[in-house]
C-alpha cells in the first residue's frame, strides 16, 4: 500500500493497478520514482478552484473524457496531478477550438 499526500493506492501487485488518462486509455503502472511520489495529487474541487474552472468538468466523467483531462482513478476516489493539469490547461484552449471547429462542420449554414 503506497500512500500519495493522504491518497491511499492499494493493489495485490504493482503492474496490476491501472492509470486512468483522458482518453480513458489503461496504461499498465510501473513503479513510481521518489519525484512522482511528490507531486502533488488534487481532488476535483481543488482542481476547479486552482484553475478557475467549473466544478463539473472534473467531477463529470463524460465533460472529463471531452475535454481531454488527464486523471486517476485511486481506489474510487478521482485524482489529479498538477502538473499534468498545469500542461493540459495550456492546451485547452487549442483543445476547444477543435471540438467547435468539428461540431460546426456537421452543422449546415443557411
Amino acid at each position: 500500500m503506497t500512500n500519495l499526500n493522504n491518497t491511499t493506492m492499494s493493489s495485490s501487485h504493482p503492474s496490476s493497478m491501472t492509470v486512468h488518462m483522458g482518453a480513458h486509455i489503461e496504461l499498465p503502472v510501473r513503479s513510481p520514482s521518489r519525484d512522482e511520489l511528490k507531486q502533488t495529487m488534487l481532488s476535483s474541487e481543488q482542481a476547479a478552484v486552482a484553475f478557475n474552472l467549473p466544478f463539473y468538468y472534473f467531477r463529470n466523467p463524460y465533460k472529463r473524457k471531452q475535454l481531454q483531462i488527464p486523471h486517476y482513478y485511486i481506489n474510487k476516489l478521482v485524482r489529479y496531478r498538477l502538473d499534468e493539469l498545469r500542461v493540459w490547461h495550456a492546451q485547452l484552449g487549442e483543445i476547444l477550438r477543435a471540438q467547435s471547429t468539428a461540431q460546426e462542420g456537421g452543422v449546415a449554414h443557411a
